[in-house]
């Protein structure tokens, strides 16, 4: 177990630097959210995500599990994080996201970016970064289409480019769930099926 462990965080760290030879590669994210927001701070805490890992050609699934946790100060359409995460095989970090997001199209397209770095609190803790870019259209229904993308660097010469549509939808006031599925563009079998519940709560400020 301690070995497949190990394998897993290698494998989602360097998201398959190497050219893939045998099968189709599924990951799946389920990551739940919660988020408390004043005017000028945001908290946010991810008590467990869990990530899965299927190969068809070994017909094997690899499971994997983080708790985030994020501080951050919201500045106009800025936001800077302090973030911190810890997963099932004892890698530990902390670093700092950067959140931008504006509108266009009379405030029906909705564009985020944002930048994490990550520095590795042990040794077998990689440094990494992130860049992630979400575009999405709001219809004034039910259902908002979009596209997803999340860049992820070692560091050490490994690269993965996922992109791909995405959905979003309110299921009620305060609840709101996002799915995307994602293609890495940097492998020639690789796919990405993420699934975030968001829960938010507001306080204003006295």
């Amino acid at each position: 177990m301690k070995t497949r462990q190990t394998l897993f965080s290698l494998i989602f760290l360097s998201t398959f630097s190497f050219s893939q030879e045998r099968g189709t590669n599924y990951f799946l994210q389920l990551s739940p959210e919660f988020r408390f927001n004043t005017n000028k701070f945001e908290f946010r805490y991810r008590p467990y995500e869990s990530l899965f890992l299927t190969n068809t050609a070994t017909k094997e699934t690899i499971k994997f599990g983080r708790t985030d946790f994020m501080v951050g100060y919201v500045h106009n359409k800025l936001k800077l994080f302090v973030y911190a995460k810890f997963d099932t095989n004892n890698n530990n970090f902390i670093g700092p996201r950067l959140d931008f997001d504006t509108t266009a199209f009379e405030n029906r397209l909705f564009i985020h970016g944002e930048y994490r770095y990550f520095w590795g609190l042990n040794k077998t803790s990689l440094d990494h970064q992130y860049f992630i870019t979400i575009l999405e259209y709001d219809t004034k229904k039910f259902l908002n289409p979009g596209f997803f993308g999340l860049n992820q660097q070692t560091f050490k010469g490994s690269t993965a480019l996922f992109y791909g549509p995405s959905l979003s939808f309110t299921v009620f006031k305060g609840l709101r769930l996002l799915t995307s599925f994602m293609k890495d563009f940097n492998t020639r079998s690789g796919y990405f099926l993420f699934i975030r519940f968001g829960v938010r709560m507001r306080k204003k400020a006295l």
